[in-house]
């Protein structure tokens, strides 16, 4: 597939508890622990990167140094240290499942996970959105109106937040929902973000290409809007239609949402 522009939704995982992986270097098998904490896959703030705190932890082995990870033009997570290294998943393979590895890691420096994150999620196009382009969306006011009867009102304003809706149309079926329901499908997004009420945030103007394996830029070079939680109605379903009746290849996907405080 050729490069395209598109939007790209990195989403988060909340009070992730402490992660305790086992890294060899040579002979030297040492447990290091990833921090307890709440992040996104990726972040300008180091403090709510996921990827950072996995560098973090794999740096604190005796014999690694300079670990890197960062997300590849491909949508999937890459590692790379100073030395060849291997590394055990905890059991439960929650924080595995998280970066998009398929598996323990073996006799490499470096490494591409071998399925997309279920914190990312791209479209493969550009959206259209309910606000203007530079804002996070509509405001909304908190606000109690009461009226006498005498015809006076009173209002009472309170909190105030931002609503958006962000709209795909003829989002392929690869990238919506397939029998597998795996990373890189709204189907996934949805399940670990949106159904859980965790922020995510919305990064226009993204580089992609499935045949890439180089830097996907995000952050302050690309504009993004958020931290956003979505506003499902009740219960919470996932919001899926098609396009054409009975065709599954293309639908559209349409996220409500409103700007929340940030992790």
């Amino acid at each position: 597939m050729a490069a395209v522009t598109s939007d790209i939704l990195i989403g988060s995982w909340l009070n992730l508890p402490a992660q305790s992986l086992t890294v060899t270097v040579g002979a030297t098998a040492e447990v290091v622990v990833l921090a307890a904490g709440s992040y996104y896959l990726t972040d300008a703030t180091s403090s709510r990167s996921l990827l950072e705190a996995f560098e973090d932890a794999l740096d604190a082995h005796t014999m690694l140094s300079g670990a890197n990870s960062i997300i590849l033009r491909n949508r999937r997570a890459f590692v790379e240290a100073s030395s060849s290294f291997s590394l055990t998943w905890p059991a439960d393979n929650l924080l595995r499942d998280l970066l998009g590895f398929t598996g323990n890691l073996s006799g490499d420096s470096e490494y591409i996970a071998g399925a997309i994150s279920p914190l990312l999620w791209s479209p493969g196009r550009t959206g259209v959105y309910r606000s203007r382009l530079d804002t996070d969306g509509i405001p909304l006011h908190d606000t109690a109106v009461g009226m006498s009867a005498a015809g006076v009102v009173t209002a009472t304003r309170h909190n105030t937040v931002r609503e958006q809706t962000l709209t795909y149309r003829y989002v392929r079926n690869a990238r919506t929902w397939t029998t597998a329901e795996v990373g890189g499908e709204f189907f996934a997004f949805w399940d670990y973000v949106l159904s859980r009420a965790a922020p995510f945030k919305l990064y226009r103007g993204v580089t992609e290409d499935e045949d890439a394996t180089t830097t996907m830029t995000l952050g302050t070079q690309t504009p993004s809007t958020g931290a956003y939680v979505h506003t499902p109605s009740q219960p919470v379903r996932l919001p899926f239609d098609r396009e054409f009746a009975n065709v599954e290849m293309l639908h559209p996907i349409s996220i409500d949402c409103v700007t929340t405080t940030d992790l």
